[in-house]
């Protein structure tokens, strides 16, 4: 099995739950706050390690109470937090984040902490040669290009997650192995309108991004996800759940699609293992609320049941 490093942001998020969002100018109540980590990479990392992989991760938090609870509680997962280090700059990253009754979130990032991280921290990296590295875009970019220079050096594997939603450098995405994407930004990239999964465009859209040695996931959410590698499409299904959070879920996917390439499972498998996991997570309130490998093997099982008895 494959080691995960992944140089990523992480955040104290400050959840909200709601019956509606505000519109602007508009005041409304909230039902509940809550304080939960978060951060994508932090919750890239958990999601691996939860599902019995092992992982690092790099980044930066400030020397506030937030920062160290962050610590604990990723300790507390199993994440090796040896690359993590203290800003003297910024205090820890926050995410405020509102969830209304029909599950949907808005969220505003403050960066803090984690853009503090530097290509001179990546520099003290240990990257082996049997490791997928794994970055997203809330950390500097030139950092993660510092990142996955390093690796392809190290002929690692690498997976970049351009979330939130931005331009990727040329000399960024041409060191890129896996991008992953949910459709909105799969439409961004493509300069193009939203697709359906079953869109017979996909593979052309999906060309204008990646070169066609290069793999592009999409996640199209309850519908499933799509992996695609020149002129080849793989699709799985996605599995129907009564959401109560989606915050975190493409965070989820990621994490379990990359455990499932480090167990040296195929894409479909890949896809299908990511899926369920996603639809797990959304189950619960919180970008961090991960399932657990037990959780997800379950699911996949029962819902395979189900299919085969016609259910």
């Amino acid at each position: 099995m494959k080691n995960i490093i992944i140089a990523g942001s992480i955040n104290m998020d400050i959840v909200a739950q709601m019956d509606k969002h505000p519109e602007n100018g508009e005041t409304v109540f909230g039902k509940k706050i809550s304080f939960i980590p978060g951060g994508k990479g932090a919750n890239q990392a958990r999601a691996i390690s939860r599902l019995e992989g092992k992982v690092a991760l790099v980044g930066k938090v400030g020397k506030d109470q937030f920062g160290k609870s962050l610590l604990r509680s990723l300790n507390t997962d199993g994440i090796n937090t040896g690359n993590i280090k203290i800003s003297q700059n910024n205090t820890t990253g926050v995410a405020l984040i509102g969830v209304d009754r029909q599950a949907e979130n808005r969220i505003i990032i403050v960066s803090g902490a984690n853009f503090d991280l530097s290509p001179k921290d990546i520099s003290k990296i240990d990257l082996q040669k049997n490791t997928i590295a794994i970055s997203q875009f809330e950390v500097p970019q030139n950092t993660i290009k510092a990142f996955f220079k390093k690796a392809k050096k190290a002929k690692a594997q690498t997976i970049l997650n351009p979330s939130p939603t931005g331009k990727i450098p040329p000399d960024l995405l041409e060191l890129v192995d896996y991008l992953i994407v949910n459709e909105h930004e799969f439409a961004y990239l493509s300069n193009t309108k939203k697709l359906q999964i079953d869109s017979a465009s996909l593979a052309k859209n999906a060309n204008r991004i990646v070169a066609i040695d290069q793999v592009i996931i999409t996640t199209f959410g309850a519908k499933g996800s799509v992996a695609i590698k020149g002129s080849k499409v793989i699709k799985a299904p996605g599995f129907k759940v009564k959401a109560v959070d989606t915050t975190g879920a493409g965070d989820s996917f990621l994490g379990s699609f990359s455990q499932a390439l480090a167990e040296g499972r195929d894409l479909k498998d890949a896809l299908t293992f990511a899926n369920a996991a996603a639809a797990l997570k959304v189950t619960k309130l919180g970008a961090s609320s991960m399932p657990y490998r037990s959780e997800v093997d379950k699911f996949i099982q029962d819902k395979m049941r189900q299919k085969n008895h016609g259910f």
